[in-house]
């Protein structure tokens, strides 16, 4: 009856709890042994470790920055770009379609240089034409004189005149494309002359016979009566083929304020302008040369119109107007 209750206890304890059952049967009978099965060991079941659910960290919550709105940049609209315009060129005459003389090497010279300067053209309106101008000249050394010459014989008003420095200007239309010297004569005829060529020849001077301006005595007898007497502009012209010059000077004088002045020559001639009560008087007188004579040009008293009066003296009286 102990056996089979302790079977059963065994039956019953031995699955669930081996270890009391062991403990049992070594209380029961130490010299019997007793063979014990050991359930295995398990690691204890532990709830799994988790991380701690955390709420998501959040950057806070900020308005986007958004860069200013702007107007978009927008490249300049250029016109097309188109060849500029090119104007028809104007014509003009060249200086160099003239000639112009050297220097020869003798000494003094016989032939001087030939120059020109100051070519300028002016287009014709409505048109691709132009009218040009420069100057030419030459100069002669100090004791000479110069005559410049054009071609086919041509000459120009200076050359009357046997000057150190001669300078003329000449003229070219395009539509022709001839350079022109014009000039107005003595007579009033005007000479024009094509120029292809231009040469200058030097001469030495001729001494000339001249009027002198001391062959009039200028009188002031009585300093609160007569007033000074004075000449200005004497000049000298030669006489063409001659060694003999026209000279021309002009006499003058002149009466203080509240007078009248009148001025007398030699002989008791007398000014044109002395009717007149006037406080300046002037005149011109001339003289050739060849006779030596200062000749007035005033009215004939006697016989009417004009006449020629030889001056040697003048004086000048002023009266009260």
């Amino acid at each position: 009856m102990g056996w089979f209750l302790l079977l059963l206890l065994t039956s019953f304890f031995g699955f669930e709890h081996p270890k009391l059952v062991n403990a049992c049967l070594a209380s029961r009978s130490p010299s019997t042994p007793v063979v014990t099965t050991a359930a295995p060991t398990e690691s204890p079941t532990e709830a799994p470790t988790e991380a701690p659910t955390e709420a998501p960290t959040e950057s806070p919550t900020e308005a986007p920055t958004e860069a200013p709105t702007e107007a978009p940049t927008e490249a300049p609209i250029e016109a097309p770009t188109e060849a500029p315009t090119v104007a028809p060129e104007i014509r003009t005459c060249s200086a160099s379609t003239i000639t112009y003389g050297m220097g020869d090497t003798n000494n003094p010279q016989q032939q001087v240089d030939v120059t020109n300067f100051g070519l300028t053209s002016t287009q014709i309106a409505g048109t691709q034409d132009s009218i040009s101008t420069m100057k030419i000249s030459c100069m002669a050394i100090d004791g000479y004189y110069v005559n410049m010459d054009f071609n086919d014989g041509g000459q120009v008003k200076e050359n009357l005149d046997e000057i150190q420095n001669i300078t003329v200007e000449v003229t070219c239309d395009s539509r022709t494309m001839e350079w022109i010297y014009s000039s107005v004569l003595d007579n009033g005829d005007v000479y024009t002359h094509t120029v292809t060529s231009v040469e200058c020849l030097q001469n030495e001077e001729i001494p000339l016979n001249a009027c002198s301006p001391t062959d009039i005595t200028y009188l002031r007898d009585d300093p609160d009566f007569y007033v000074e007497v004075t000449d200005f502009g004497f000049a000298s012209t030669r006489i063409p083929d001659t060694t003999e010059t026209i000279s021309t000077m002009k006499i003058s004088c002149m009466a203080t304020d509240g007078n009248y002045v009148n001025m007398d020559f030699n002989g008791g001639f007398q000014a044109e302008d002395n009717l007149n009560k006037i406080q300046n008087i002037t005149i011109t007188v001339t003289c050739d040369s060849r006779n030596m004579n200062w000749i007035y040009t005033g009215p004939d008293p006697i016989n009417g119109g004009t006449k020629d009066f030889t001056i040697t003296t003048v004086e000048c009286p002023q009266l009260p107007i």
